[in-house]
């Protein structure tokens, strides 16, 4: 056997009766914390550490290997090792099987020693650094294989377990990845007596609005008998509420830096902020809220009918001696505005998106379509090349408040979530190409649009000498027959390409 590494004695091999790893690292707002699974000598019938001894380097090999490819799974737990640390550790035990050299010798390999996490903090602190790579800087290791790894070496001075989840993304093509950065926000309490400085907490993508309120009561100080409510501040002078608790934080399309607000409710039963509520509906109506009064995109009739109401006109900030963290609400983004004259908030680097959105708003022939309710007769939610008709309905919802003529400015939360459902790439608030994105609607809206409900098979022909015009009506003809939609009809052609071989 191995002798015993630096810091792992059978006093302190740092492990419950129970066999979980003191001190698992666990992130506030949905408890991010390693579960106590069963440990792989328990799974496998190999000595573990758990008597304060170490197992042979060769046990270790075979134990680590049996799990070290686990498939990702929903809602576990992975850890993230430095990568320094865990390719010593390998080569000390021989894992790659071709370098065994000196394998089990200190005097000839390094002895990994406790397992050393500074190379991935800030300096000075905790926190991860940015931009981390994984391989290069850091490997991820099932929650089993941390604890034993744990339970042999020990963790060095400064530093900690590093515990991440799983999580799942994607609808119609799911894929899980662990969510090694964190979601943070910038929690603030707001009452009647003025707001709090803010705390800064992480949580998970899959952690519920309910969960972050929660955490929020917990580090603001607020009574858990105290009832609270959540504000989204995705700008700085608008805010929405967030009703539905039961949403994950993904769902409800928070990002990462943004401030969320907690109010807590007055003593005589009377919210800080009123009951100003931003409510948006769509229903059947014979006519249309954009009619040519109010709107260059109005319709005389309609079979749909937007609205934005308000139950106050305007918001006055609760006082506060110091100053406000919130300083300059003013609910700008509730006044009036020209019907069309509405501005998109930034939800982290989506200004790809605003501006795409922004000049299909301003595309006359597909904006009167939306408005006039016309895509609600010929929505094809049976497509399967479609995205059941969700793109287009966020999509028209959106156009409802940018032209309902109520509000200056608003949030396309709503169409981000829908859009990162379809096309996982643009879940995140990451900087992407606005073509990129303009491609993915106008092909998403045309599949849920499209007129023809059941494909036909059409056959290719090559030209075989016919003259050009020949060809290309028969093309169009054949595209006709599986693809009909107002993307069709006003956004697509045929354009011929010629090549010119160059001679030599």
């Amino acid at each position: 056997m191995a002798s015993a590494s630096p810091g792992v004695t059978e006093d302190d091999d740092n492990r419950t009766n129970d066999g979980a790893v003191d001190g698992d690292a666990s992130f506030s707002g949905g408890g991010v914390k390693a579960s106590s699974t069963t440990n792989l000598a328990e799974a496998g019938d190999i000595p573990s550490a758990s008597n304060g001894t170490v197992p042979s380097v060769e046990k270790q090999r075979e134990l680590v290997k049996k799990f070290y490819q686990s498939q990702l799974q929903k809602g576990d737990s992975w850890y993230l090792v430095d990568t320094r640390w865990f390719r010593q550790w390998k080569k000390y035990v021989g894992f790659d099987g071709w370098d065994t050299d000196g394998v089990g010798d200190s005097s000839t390999c390094a002895h990994p020693g406790p397992i050393d996490q500074t190379p991935l903090y800030e300096r000075g602190t905790t926190q991860l650094r940015s931009s981390l790579l994984d391989e290069m800087d850091y490997t991820l290791v099932p929650d089993n294989v941390w604890k034993e790894l744990h339970a042999w070496f020990g963790l060095a001075d400064g530093s900690e377990a590093i515990c991440r989840r799983v999580v799942e993304f994607g609808m119609f093509t799911k894929h899980c990845k662990v969510e090694v950065y964190l979601i943070e926000f910038k929690l603030l309490k707001v009452e009647g007596s003025g707001e709090s400085k803010p705390v800064t907490m992480g949580f998970s993508r899959s952690d519920t609005v309910n969960e972050v309120k929660e955490a929020a009561m917990k580090a603001l100080n607020v009574p858990a008998e105290s009832e609270c409510r959540l504000w989204d501040r995705y700008v700085t002078s608008s805010m929405s509420l967030i009703k539905d608790e039961i949403q994950t934080v993904q769902e409800a399309g928070l990002y990462s830096g943004q401030v969320v607000c907690l109010e807590v409710k007055n003593t005589d039963g009377t919210w800080p902020q009123g009951q100003q509520e931003k409510t948006y509906s769509t229903s059947s109506s014979s006519s249309s809220g954009y009619s040519s009064n109010n709107s260059g995109y109005g319709s005389t009739s309609s079979t749909s009918n937007y609205s934005s109401s308000y139950s106050s006109a305007s918001y006055t900030s609760p006082s506060s001696s110091s100053s406000s963290y919130f300083s300059g609400w003013g609910w700008s983004s509730k006044r009036p505005s020209k019907p069309g004259l509405c501005g998109l908030s930034n939800l982290g680097n989506t200004c790809f998106m605003n501006s795409a959105l922004q000049c299909m708003s301003n595309t006359p022939v597909l904006t009167r379509y939306f408005l006039g309710g016309k895509h609600v007769v010929e929505l094809n939610k049976d497509n399967p090349l479609g995205m059941k008709g969700k793109i287009a309905f966020a999509y028209a919802s959106l156009l409802g408040e940018v032209w309902g003529g109520r509000v200056s400015t608003t949030a396309p939360r709503d169409f981000k979530y829908a859009v990162g459902q379809f096309a996982p790439q643009f879940s995140g608030f990451a900087q992407h190409d606005s073509h990129e994105l303009l491609a993915f609607l106008m092909d998403g809206l045309h599949e849920d649009l499209n007129r023809i409900k059941k494909k036909p098979c059409v056959e290719l022909k090559d030209s075989g000498g016919r003259p050009d015009t020949v060809v290309a009506k028969e093309a169009w003809e054949n595209h006709l027959k599986r693809n009909d939609s107002i993307i069709v009809d006003h956004f697509q052609g045929q354009f011929k390409l010629t090549f010119i071989l160059p001679t030599f």
